[in-house]
């Protein structure tokens, strides 16, 4: 998949003016953008093509290749393996398919990364993007040259820095386009999990999130590196110097929501004879037994990444009886994102000691409290949910302000810029319930893992979405 990215700053500067700022109001910028976006620019800055984006699975081979050739350097510096979804992939494809717009590349930025250029002239990025990227030595946090230097040209690469910051200053030409004032300063942010784990007040030890948008995110805050390194986790990069997170992704976690509520519940009728509400339908779900009475959903519509990393993953309906209606297929939907969700706690239990002492729940799904109780209630947790709707772009905010100096420190603005909706406690009963229905859904998964690659061969395409 491509994406224009003069698109981005277009997009930026039209929502930036639609704001009206008080522009003597304005301290500092901060930045988030998608994770593993690639753009090639000359020495001005202009794009040489379409941008390539993390969904983007062309460069499969090159990762394979990446795996058999380099798998121990791999291993060593990104504490990952190689994957199409990695800059690094795209980067060995483009040399071996698009060799000249290699050559003619100045600088390879990420997706905020030529944000920054635009409002600065600045070819810069930070560690979270580099270490994303399986660019960084995540250890070291600067480029693992010794082993980049036979794969690819490092010079291409921007320079690297904390999240927090400045990389420059907004241009008079960028000025004059955004309607603010020339000269404030801007932070190089962060890539859009970092962003939302600074967000979402993951600052200390004990402190974690799980956020319900598009995809699920789950984040767990990390001093140091561990020693043991699940292979299907992510450890990333804090907005905080020197510091690190775990990270899981659900791959579908709102979007099975949407899915349900456009494909099963209005698709079966015309939207003119009944209109359904998100709140209404996760209401309607509140008089289901916890599990269902029996029925799973694997919500794996796009694949599934933590903790299987498997593309050929699809979503399951299993255990429908006669007397099981919608409410219990929705209820279902939102149990099975909950599961995927433990799946990544469950892999971080199993390789670390790390405790959990305060969980926050965000984003757009945790607005009604029916999801947010049915995660803790799986979990085991109880939480906090915040009530910040976008917590990467308050995360970028939040990074902004750290670097222009208006606050000093995340514990400060986290203090000034984030708000705790409401209290949830989850439920012994419903817990020790869900204990049983979990690890049926781990059995369900395991039983049709082959099930899954045999149907993506009959359709004819084994994607790669993770």
């Amino acid at each position: 998949m491509e994406q224009d990215a003069t698109a981005w700053w277009d997009a930026t500067a039209t929502a930036v003016r639609q704001l009206d700022l008080h522009r003597e109001r304005v301290k500092g910028i901060g930045l988030a953008g998608q994770l593993n976006g690639c753009v090639c620019v000359d020495r001005t800055g202009v794009p040489l093509r379409p941008a390539i984006i993390w969904l983007d699975n062309r460069a499969t081979e090159e990762a394979r290749y990446l795996a058999r050739e380099f798998q121990r350097e791999i291993n060593a510096y990104g504490l990952t393996s190689p994957r199409p979804i990695h800059v690094l992939t795209k980067l060995v494809w483009m040399r071996n398919h698009e060799p000249e717009t290699l050559d003619r590349t100045h600088k390879v930025l990420f997706v905020k990364d030529f944000v920054a250029h635009k409002l600065t002239g600045a070819f810069a990025t930070d560690v979270s993007d580099a270490g994303a990227a399986l660019l960084l030595d995540i250890r070291k946090r600067r480029y693992a040259t010794e082993f980049l230097d036979s794969v690819l040209d490092i010079d291409k690469l921007p320079e690297v820095y904390e999240s927090q910051e400045i990389v420059g200053r907004l241009s008079g030409e960028a000025a004059s386009t955004l309607g603010l004032d020339r000269g404030i300063p801007v932070a190089i942010g962060a890539g859009d999990t970092t962003a939302l784990a600074v967000g979402m007040g993951v600052d200390r030890p004990g402190t974690a999130c799980a956020t319900i948008g598009t995809a699920g995110h789950i984040a767990v805050y990390m001093d140091t590196i561990p020693d043991a390194i699940d292979p299907g986790s992510w450890i990333m990069c804090h907005g905080i110097p020197g510091k690190y997170y775990w990270h899981g992704l659900v791959m579908t976690g709102g979007y099975s929501l949407d899915w349900y509520m456009e494909r099963v519940s209005r698709g079966l009728v015309p939207e003119s004879d009944r209109e359904i509400t998100y709140d209404t339908a996760l209401e309607l779900t509140s008089d289901v037994e916890p599990a269902s009475d029996g029925l799973l959903f694997l919500p794996f519509l796009l694949g599934v990444a933590t903790p299987h990393a498997d593309p050929y993953a699809t979503a399951s309906w299993i255990g429908l009886t006669p007397r099981h209606g919608t409410r219990h297929m929705l209820r279902a939907v939102l149990e099975g994102v909950a599961y995927n969700f433990r799946d990544s706690f469950e892999s971080l239990r199993r390789i670390s000691r790390i405790p959990i002492d305060e969980l926050f729940i965000g984003e757009g799904g945790a607005r009604n409290p029916v999801w947010p109780q049915i995660i803790t209630d799986v979990l085991g947790l109880s939480a906090t949910v915040r009530g910040e709707l976008n917590a990467s772009a308050m995360g970028a905010a939040m990074l902004g302000g750290i670097g222009a100096g208006f606050w000093n420190g995340l514990s400060e603005a986290k203090e000034a810029s984030l708000i705790d909706q409401r209290r949830i406690v989850y439920d012994e009963e419903r817990h020790r319930r869900y204990d049983e229905s979990y690890a049926l859904y781990g059995e369900a998964y395991g039983g049709l893992k082959e099930v899954y690659r045999r149907l993506a061969e009959a359709r004819g395409r084994g994607r790669n979405n993770v």
